[in-house]
């Protein structure tokens, strides 16, 4: 979380307070330069753009997810991914620029069990890319059930459902 409390110390600038449309670089000729602006400053040019003096929080987070902000706007519980899948490629230089994979790991950790599978032989990327995707299934509805028990039922409606089912 950011925290922006001073404008002018973050950007280095100074913004005049009556037209919000001049800046001044803080240098060695600041004093001088505010001093002639605010002789001649009407206030009257008003410009759209206007940056506060006040502390305001910056979490894209929150902002860019709209589970987070449905969560944090009705001061739900929302908790770290618990289920994930994990996975390990082993490769051998041929060039410079060609890999040959040699084999593959998975690791799927999911409500009932942790899963750890080696590939390797004949055609074992076919098999791992197979089980990947069934495993990722089980993962994405281990994660929306974790998440649904966390959340009172009272609390449970077709907006949050929508965007749980869109989020994980």
């Amino acid at each position: 979380m950011l925290l922006i409390t001073d404008v002018e110390k973050l950007t280095g600038y100074w913004i005049c307070p009556k037209c919000n449309s001049h800046c001044i670089f803080k240098d060695s000729h600041f004093k001088r330069n505010k001093e002639a602006h605010e002789k001649t400053c009407m206030g009257d040019k008003v410009s759209l753009v206007t940056l506060e003096n006040e502390a305001n929080p910056y979490i894209p987070q929150f902002t860019k997810n709209k589970l987070y902000t449905y969560t944090f706007a009705h001061k739900l519980h929302y908790g770290p991914i618990r289920y994930y899948i994990t996975y390990d490629f082993e490769t051998r230089r041929l060039n410079n620029e060609i890999l040959e994979p040699i084999c593959v790991a998975l690791t799927a950790l999911l409500k009932d069990k942790d899963i750890t599978i080696s590939y390797y032989g004949n055609n074992f990327i076919n098999v791992f890319i197979n089980d990947l995707l069934k495993y990722g299934d089980i993962v994405r509805n281990d994660n929306i059930r974790n998440f649904k028990e966390n959340i009172p039922s009272n609390e449970w409606n077709g907006e949050l459902e929508k965007l749980v089912n869109n989020h994980f």
